[in-house]
């Protein structure tokens, strides 16, 4: 049997977010999230799960977000985002850390297992720092308002729950 062309997208984004629901269950609960983020920065005020909201406003994404969260921490206005999704290819990240340079922002690769097989911490354009991370095929992301050491240690914090 032959599977016209025009069905191909739509069975690989099938298959893409099937597989993503496979990884729902197992992706770190957004308290575990923020005990991760305490662990690595100190007391948190609160976190919120946004992960059904994220996930509607990008039901076209080729993956699936397993997990947004906010982490709100005191003295600071704005809070930290934190999000995993899944299925992400490798080249998701680098193209982070391409886009980064590209915008005159040299990410830094990070190495070791501690931050998962493929990772980047990438200077924000509006000051601070994130992580983009890769474990097996969920792609991590963390910061914002943080510099380099105190995003590392979240990276490494959260990484750990995902593996």
């Amino acid at each position: 049997m032959t599977i016209p062309r025009n069905l191909l997208p739509g069975l690989a984004l099938a298959a893409a977010l099937a597989a993503s629901s496979a990884h729902a269950a197992a992706a770190p609960s957004c308290e575990a999230i923020g005990h991760a983020v305490s662990a690595a920065l100190g007391p948190v005020a609160s976190v919120t799960d946004n992960t059904a909201k994220v996930h509607a406003l990008r039901a076209k994404a080729p993956y699936a977000v397993l997990r947004a969260c906010d982490v709100h921490m005191p003295g600071h206005r704005i809070p930290l985002q934190v999000t995993i999704d899944a299925p992400v290819p490798r080249m998701y990240v680098q193209s982070m850390a391409r886009f980064a340079a590209a915008t005159g922002r040299h990410a830094q690769k990070l190495d070791g297992a501690a931050y998962g097989d493929l990772a980047y911490l990438i200077p924000q354009m509006g000051g601070g720092d994130a992580v983009d991370a890769l474990v097996g095929d969920e792609a991590l992301s963390v910061g914002y308002w943080t510099q380099a050491a105190q995003t590392r240690a979240m990276a490494r914090h959260i990484v750990a729950l995902m593996k």
